[in-house]
């Protein structure tokens, strides 16, 4: 092995086009012969088809947004809390281990579907107040855990932007009356300035 005689499979001649018919790539230079793509400098859009309609405005449109704030809930009903014995502890991870729940990093939440039989101690995100009713009835906790998302925080401040649309009504009302007392009324007898009396000057004689 001698240094000049390594060769380097990285690099790769460039193709000389327009050197002679004979070369195989002259004359037209591989672009073919007449036709937008054979000009020099022609450019087209990605996803641009000669003027025919685009695969991408062919397909069905997606209406919408993906909300990235959005809670994703596990919902389990009363009544299939009754497998369980009395006094235990039931989270999310057991109902995903009884295959009750397919997912165990979503939110719980319990509704009221059904009779609750057995005394529970039950950890959810979210209970139904049916559901809350029927738990304790029987004896049991419904424990709130609490979670910390946007969503959820804007679901419990909409009583008062309800409040403030009001208000925000409300303060638009005065804005609208205060505009249609400003406005200048149209000049009448009674709304001309009155004309100072001349007098004359008493203590000229």
């Amino acid at each position: 092995m001698q240094l000049h005689k390594l060769k380097s499979r990285g690099l790769k001649k460039k193709k000389r086009v327009g050197r002679g018919i004979s070369a195989g790539g002259g004359k037209t230079c591989g672009r073919g012969t007449k036709g937008q793509k054979s000009r020099s400098g022609s450019k087209a859009k990605p996803g641009f088809e000669g003027g025919q309609m685009p695969l991408i405005k062919r397909l069905p449109k997606r209406r919408g947004f993906y909300n990235m704030f959005s809670l994703h809930w596990q919902i389990v009903n009363v009544d299939k809390l009754n497998k369980f014995k009395n006094e235990t502890k039931i989270d999310l991870k057991l109902l995903y281990n009884e295959g009750i729940v397919r997912n165990c990093k979503d939110k719980l939440k319990i509704l009221s579907n059904g009779s609750l039989d057995k005394k529970l101690e039950i950890h959810a995100h979210s209970f139904s107040k049916q559901a809350k009713k029927k738990i304790e009835k029987v004896g049991g906790k419904a424990v709130v855990i609490k979670v910390s998302n946007v969503a959820l925080k804007r679901m419990e401040q909409a009583p008062v932007t309800k409040v403030t649309k009001e208000k925000h009504e409300v303060s638009k009302k005065e804005e609208v009356g205060n505009i249609k007392t400003s406005h200048s009324a149209p000049k009448t007898s009674k709304n001309k300035p009155k004309s100072r009396k001349i007098t004359k000057n008493k203590f000229k004689k």
